[in-house]
């Protein structure tokens, strides 16, 4: 490899902590934008088939859509880079985000799918959905 000096040299690579730790949150970003992707066909699939309407699935997937585009952002505008323990904030408000959906599309589902109705499931279980 003419870079290094070294005749007979057919590849180098840079090792240590800082390349290898570079390599691996390169890794975890690109797998964590592939997985999002496939999470969400895949949830909106799923519940699609639960409540038995794709309108349904596209409405509790778009709250969940606009907070999973969002946490990537801020950590961009905060500086924060993704890393092993940062990739995991995506999981848990993947989590939270579809649980609080379902829940609140669950319960619009029994009011009603009126303004009156919208507004009695938010009430009832807004509470709830905020305190997670």
């Amino acid at each position: 490899c003419s870079a290094v000096g070294l005749d007979g040299t057919v590849n180098s690579l840079l090792t240590g902590g800082l390349p290898v730790s570079l390599d691996i949150n390169e890794g975890i970003h690109d797998a964590q934008r592939d997985t999002t992707l496939t999470t969400v066909l895949i949830l909106l699939l799923v519940m699609s088939i639960l409540f038995r309407s794709p309108r349904m699935a596209l409405f509790t997937m778009a709250a969940v859509g606009v907070v999973v585009l969002w946490q990537p952002i801020l950590m961009r505008l905060g500086g924060v880079n993704v890393n092993v323990f940062t990739a995991m904030i995506g999981t848990i408000v993947f989590g939270i985000g579809v649980d609080d959906s379902i829940h609140i599309v669950d319960r619009i589902k029994d009011e009603g799918e009126s303004p009156a109705g919208i507004a009695k499931s938010v009430a009832r279980c807004g509470q709830t959905v905020f305190e997670t």
